[in-house]
């Protein structure tokens, strides 16, 4: 497992993408019906800290790749606004993180959850490539709306949970407050659309605001 201070180094900097946004209030992580993206409830079990940093990393990765897929397409503000955003945060953060794992020597263990996010955002783009207009732009934020949604649920169920070392935790729990200012906004985004395709964009599911220490 990484240790101190390189676990906190290299998570603090994989997670600077997401940290400009500040904190928010907990939010619901339920997903929506239909089709949840990269739902990986299960698949996080006894992860290690390596492993764990490399979910964060592809998260990021994923969502900046989907944004500049997505901004260059779209011809609604909102969207394009919203795909740069995810663009410039969580690419700028990794862009930092590979540096520093490069000069620390850390490297990020594979998992399959890291897969599953990996395919997530590759079968999306393939959804993407045809569409146009408003069936582009609705399609892309209800993926960002469930992606968004997983996420939260894998850091209050596995992430968080399995992290060894103390400020891996804390930098996860801060990480939470960004990634649901990220859903907040692509909710907005989402109503403003017309809602969801797949049923009722309303946050969905119980509430997983729970503690960590």
């Amino acid at each position: 497992m990484l240790r101190a201070p390189q676990a906190f180094l290299a998570v603090s900097i994989a997670v600077a993408g997401l940290a400009a946004c500040g904190s928010e209030p907990r939010e619901e992580s339920g997903t929506q019906g239909g089709n949840p993206a990269a739902d990986t409830t299960n698949r996080g079990s006894d992860l290690q800290d390596a492993q764990i940093v490399n979910i964060v990393m592809t998260a990021n990765t994923g969502d900046s790749a989907l944004g500049a897929f997505v901004r260059p397409k779209t011809r609604t503000a909102a969207v394009r606004d919203f795909a740069q955003r995810m663009v410039r945060e969580h690419g700028a953060g990794n862009e930092m993180a590979r540096a520093l794992n490069t000069r620390l020597n850390v490297t990020p263990a594979d998992h399959d959850v890291v897969r599953d996010l990996q395919n997530s955002v590759a079968e999306q783009q393939r959804e993407l490539t045809d569409k146009t207009g408003s069936d582009l732009d609705r399609d892309y934020i209800d993926h960002e709306v469930d992606m968004h949604q997983n996420v939260l649920r894998q850091l209050d169920d596995q992430l968080i949970p399995n992290a060894d070392n103390a400020e891996l935790r804390q930098l996860l729990t801060a990480t939470r407050a960004t990634v649901s200012s990220h859903l907040e906004q692509a909710r907005q985004i989402q109503t403003q659309l017309g809602g969801s395709r797949s049923g009722d964009s309303a946050k969905a599911g119980a509430d997983s605001a729970k503690s960590h220490p």
